[in-house]
């Protein structure tokens, strides 16, 4: 853990000031480089089919505007220029559907199908030109935009590519002898080159900075992960290790208590006794909390899934917490349908109801708690109410975060009680929600899908014949 947290914070460093320093020549420092342009590859290679098929698409829409409106001999020179053009864009993308190529030469024969679809339209001017026909130059504008906008070739590249375009036209017309309107010509191509080119540099430097973020990003999310990973293996080693010693105490404790009450020891003793339990008490129910949450966090908490009959799971619940209830002079009224039953893991829904109830006594300051439920449709809503002090609102969506506390009281516990309630009615898919006004008492809401009755009958059925069949085979 250590070697990845130092292996993180270097990539972190390394990219922050990559950042920093900026990168105007358009280049990073190695390895970062190489990286990059593994990343800027990738993406040229996600559009190679879509820009493939564009092109094809676009040079046979041509051909046949050539075949419409030329000369014969004409439409027949252009028609194989633009046959001749297809040929290396049909093999690039044929190549890249077919095998995984070098991010290099993905680069290169882009740019090489850009260059040749560049001169091929030089060759139809000119050879229109040598044959009598002037086409007009504009159609270089489509090239250059082509590369511009939808390739994502590198800027060095899109420099070369447009302003060598650029330069072949310029020769070619000179070749032919169309000089008349040669210099506006070129100069509305060197504007679109030029407008082009800053477009290329600022497209370039802008995906460059974006990958950086996005790889500070990641490696801030790694970092999260793992700390977090780190805390709770912490906690449950630090849990396990400390169970043994606590154990020790209580049991030495308890012993205590017990020979005072056997002896004529003055009351002082008594009462130190009875806090060094009070004071073991609490240490135990704060480490089952970390044990628990801990195991949680880590995701080692499995549910085993079983159809429950809820009137009876809330009674057992509720008796075992009798003493506790009654020290803290808290009266229960339930009021739970019998015939709800709903589909999950007993253990995990005892250990919310136990922890909500625990944090009426603890927190709530409340004399009675209402348990009733209410069946709408197929879903059932098991409600927990007390009339205690209640929880502002401000407070209301923080309640279920971890070691949040309304009142912080390190006495009554570390804040994970409701956090726990949380995260096992996420994984008993536990609808859980809570309604609450200030000295009017608090409402928790558990809403789950309950079984149909028909389902009920056909287990009812199953453990039946299950239980006949163990007779039989018995006698």
């Amino acid at each position: 853990m250590s070697n990845f947290k130092a292996s993180t914070q270097e990539q972190s460093q390394l990219l922050q000031a990559q950042l920093d320093d900026g990168f105007r020549r358009l280049r990073f420092d190695q390895p970062l480089e190489s990286d990059f342009k593994a990343y800027q590859t990738h993406l040229i290679q996600r559009r190679v089919g879509y820009v493939s098929l564009f092109s094809i698409v676009l040079l046979t829409l041509y051909a046949c505007v050539d075949f419409l409106f030329l000369p014969d001999r004409i439409w027949e020179f252009t028609v194989m220029v633009r046959a001749t053009m297809i040929v290396p864009v049909i093999i690039l993308a044929y190549a890249f559907f077919k095998q995984e190529p070098k991010p290099n030469t993905i680069i290169n024969a882009t740019f090489l199908c850009y260059m040749m679809m560049g001169i091929g339209v030089i060759a139809i001017i000119g050879g229109s030109q040598l044959g009598g026909y002037d086409i007009p130059y504009e159609g270089l504008y489509s090239v250059i935009l082509f590369g511009f906008f939808l390739l994502g070739l590198p800027f060095k590249l899109i420099l070369f590519s447009t302003w060598g375009m650029w330069w072949l036209f310029g020769c070619m017309e000179l070749l032919v002898g169309h000089t008349e309107n040669l210099l506006p010509e070129l100069f509305f191509l060197a504007s679109m080159c030029a407008i082009g080119t800053v477009g290329s540099y600022l497209h370039e430097h802008t995906l460059r900075s974006g990958y950086l973020k996005h790889r500070l990003v990641k490696l801030s999310q790694q970092q999260a992960v793992a700390d977090k990973e780190a805390k709770t293996q912490f906690l449950a080693a630090a849990g396990h290790d400390l169970r043994q010693p606590i154990n020790a105490i209580s049991l030495i404790s308890d012993a205590l208590a017990q020979t005072l009450i056997h002896s004529d020891n003055n009351p002082q003793q008594q009462v130190m006794t009875e806090r060094l339990t009070a004071s073991v008490d609490m240490l135990n129910r704060l480490l089952d909390s970390l044990l628990e949450y801990s195991r949680l966090e880590m995701g080692e908490v499995e549910p085993y899934w079983e159809k429950v009959p809820l009137d009876t799971l809330t009674h057992e619940v509720v008796s075992a917490m009798t003493t506790q209830l009654e020290a803290a002079h808290i009266k229960v009224h339930l009021h739970v349908a019998t015939q709800a039953h709903v589909k999950t893991d007993p253990l995990l829904f005892e250990r919310i109801l136990r922890n909500l109830i625990s944090n009426v006594i603890q927190h709530a300051k409340a004399s009675e708690i209402h348990i009733s439920t209410a069946i709408n449709n197929q879903t059932i809503t098991l409600e927990i109410k007390d009339n205690g002090c209640g929880i502002s609102k401000e407070h209301q969506e923080a309640i279920f975060d971890q070691y949040y506390q309304v009142t912080p009281n390190r006495e009554r516990g570390m804040g994970l009680g409701l956090s726990i309630v949380q995260q096992l009615a996420d994984i008993l898919n536990i609808r859980l929600s809570v309604t609450s006004q200030l000295n009017e008492g608090t409402c928790f809401l558990l809403s789950v899908d309950c079984l149909e009755q028909d389902s009920l009958e056909q287990d009812h059925q199953e453990q039946k014949l299950l239980k006949q069949n163990i007779q039989a085979s018995s006698h």
